[in-house]
């Protein structure tokens, strides 16, 4: 095992620290709180590509559903929370580290020294490409929007400080060579310099009356238990968010497979959202994982034949039965990323001898259940029955914000499913279609539509 097992642990003068310039592991921990990451471990991948070869049913170790479910959540809440924060990458840098423990040290020296760039090439690369532009581009709409201050920067997060004493690094090896979990401790002392935090205009105006807040605080220390995963890749080590979640949920139970399960791509754009479509209506959550991008779900896949014989049997024992029809799709952008649009479908389910069908075509809804069919495009639109329903249908103020939000996003551009081309196939991309979504949203609006809307929603919580 090309593992560096010994112990590192140094003290260090309190040097100021940015929060890892977006990363979301290591925001300042609040007084009295756990530090945010302990039980969020970073995973590494194994060596060589991630989708190897299936793991035949039966090999896998039984677990219960509770803890399935909960890996599962983990992981999905990982995906929406975010990533490391990147400016830019070192055109044809190796990164990672030599092993284990220098991966700690390294993450932690590039704190130390405010040095964003040191911690991202640390990231696995898939991973670390993930989430690069999607964060550049978030952070300029900020900016554009004014809420943030043209001053903000993926490098450092202005006006929060981080110092980290009698820091030390533990090694904790696996029972695969390619995945060597990490424990940092240390003692991290945060401030805010309030005139320094990059606050927008928009803000100052709409949520502060106009007047920049006071927010310097006192300095809190705490202590920090970070425990991570770190993956070896062509003969590097790199830190890896999904592989710390999936360790998390192992808790050194079962043993990390030794193979992944392979991931199987489209040769279409379409063709991958269709697969997604197809391993619904078959309840299939082997062909579902395969389905999704390997780049973003790298260590779920190779941590699925832990539980995948048990999610699978719990669905295989509920009387379920969905099938699709008549799915049409439209396909936008170019290279290898592309937006695909679901522009209708027809759906028909059984749950417990209860049957609905739903049909989706044109932007309405059509659903019957039993001698009962609800049409969404008729009686008006689901924001004015709701509205008729809260008995707000008189409220001219609630008939203003609404076509304020309408007008401000009628050139939004296409929303759809996001899928990529790895290695020559197709796969649905789960985070990228979130940051494209996000980003849809961002930029189909301008100061002034956000500012109208804005003041449209004080007035009708006012008028209330």
């Amino acid at each position: 095992m090309d593992t560096d097992n010994d112990d590192i642990s140094f003290d260090q003068p309190r040097q100021e620290v940015p929060p890892a310039s977006g990363l979301p592991t290591l925001p300042p921990p609040s007084p009295g709180a756990q530090p945010p990451v302990p039980s969020l471990p970073l995973f590494t991948s194994h060596e060589g590509p991630p989708t190897a070869m299936v793991v035949p049913a039966g090999t896998a170790g039984k677990r219960g559903k509770g803890r399935v479910i909960g890996g599962l959540v983990a992981v999905v809440a990982l995906v929406g929370a975010g990533g490391f924060a990147i400016s830019k990458i070192v055109a044809g840098s190796d990164g990672g580290a030599a092993n284990p423990t220098e991966v700690g040290t390294r993450l932690m020296d590039a704190l130390s020294a405010e040095d964003a760039l040191g911690a991202v090439d640390l990231l696995l690369p898939g991973e670390r490409d993930m989430m690069r532009q999607p964060l550049i581009d978030i952070v300029d709409n900020l900016k554009r929007l004014e809420i943030a201050d043209s001053s903000a920067t993926l490098d450092k997060v202005g006006g929060l400080d981080i110092a980290f004493a009698n820091l030390q690094v533990d090694s904790i090896e696996t029972n695969v060579d390619d995945v060597v979990d990490i424990r940092i401790t240390a003692v991290s002392t945060t401030s805010v310099d309030g005139e320094t935090v990059p606050i927008g205009q928009l803000l100052i105006d709409e949520a502060f009356g106009g007047d920049r807040p006071e927010m310097d605080g006192e300095q809190q220390e705490s202590d920090v238990d970070w425990k991570l995963a770190t993956v070896k890749r062509d003969g590097r080590w790199y830190l890896s968010a999904f592989y710390s979640i999936a360790e998390n949920a192992r808790a050194g139970g079962d043993d990390i497979p030794a193979s992944a399960l392979v991931a199987r791509g489209a040769d279409t754009p379409e063709g991958a959202v269709q697969a997604i479509f197809d391993a619904v209506g078959d309840l299939d959550l082997e062909a579902l994982i395969a389905a999704l991008n390997p780049d973003e779900t790298e260590a779920l896949q190779r941590y699925a034949p832990m539980f995948l014989d048990d999610a699978q049997d719990g669905l295989d024992d509920q009387e379920i039965t969905l099938g699709f029809s008549d799915i049409k799709f439209s396909v936008t952008g170019d290279g290898d990323r592309r937006t695909v649009a679901v522009d209708g479908f027809k759906m028909n389910a059984a749950f417990n001898g209860d049957e609905v069908t739903v049909e989706s075509n044109g932007g309405c809804m059509v659903v019957t259940s039993d001698d009962t069919t609800t049409d969404s495009c008729e009686g008006g639109s689901s924001a004015d029955t709701a509205i008729t329903a809260l008995g707000l249908d008189d409220s001219d103020d609630v008939q203003a914000l609404i076509q304020t939000v309408q007008d401000a996003f009628d050139d939004m551009g296409p929303v759809g499913i996001t899928v990529r081309q790895v290695d020559g196939k197709w796969f649905v991309s789960p985070v990228g279609t979130a940051a494209d979504t996000l980003l849809a949203v961002l930029e189909a609006v301008d100061r002034g539509e956000l500012t109208d809307m804005i003041d449209g929603a004080k007035k009708v919580f006012e008028s209330l």
